[in-house]
């Protein structure tokens, strides 16, 4: 919990792509400006997440609705136009990851839209579970992409043709 409060903002991004990682996803940190509300993209072979990390000054503060339509809005943007029409046909899924917590309403809107929502108490279960390294948090961050174009570029090179190169 104590590192958790003294991360930066990217490297709380840095974290949560290190934690998919360890799950076995290949992560992208996106800009940290201009990112359309995805801050951490994460693709497996047959799952791409849209996540939208919120972190809050305060452990365990409550966050609003707002989160949700942030990675709705997000992942509509991303499918039109960053990711290679391959990725399409591999399952979407939304994520919230936040140091914060969620109310009932904001539980029951992201049940009803399917978007997996992580906040305090689950991320710190998720940590104990499978730790992940500092370095790893700051390896992440520092491969954060510069802006949406390199995002992109990055992708359309890694899954142009996924039916011969696979992840």
């Amino acid at each position: 919990k104590q590192t958790l409060e003294n991360l930066s903002a990217g490297s709380f991004e840095g974290l949560v792509a290190a934690m998919w990682s360890a799950e076995g996803y290949q992560t992208y940190v996106t800009p940290s400006a201009a990112d359309a509300g995805i801050d951490v993209v994460a693709i497996s072979e047959d799952t791409v997440y849209c996540i939208h990390v919120r972190h809050v000054a305060s452990f365990g503060t409550q966050v609003d609705e707002g989160v949700l339509g942030q990675v709705r809005n997000g992942a509509s943007h991303y499918m039109a136009n960053i990711f290679p029409k391959k990725l399409s046909a591999r399952s979407l899924r939304l994520a919230v990851v936040t140091n914060g917590k969620s109310s009932r309403r904001l539980d029951s809107a992201a049940k009803r839209d399917d978007i997996q929502f992580i906040g305090a108490d689950e991320l710190l279960k998720r940590i104990s579970r499978r730790p992940v390294a500092m370095t790893e948090v700051y390896q992440a961050d520092i491969r954060r992409c510069t802006d949406l174009r390199e995002l992109k570029a990055e992708l359309q090179a890694r899954y142009h043709d996924v039916g011969k190169k696979g992840l």
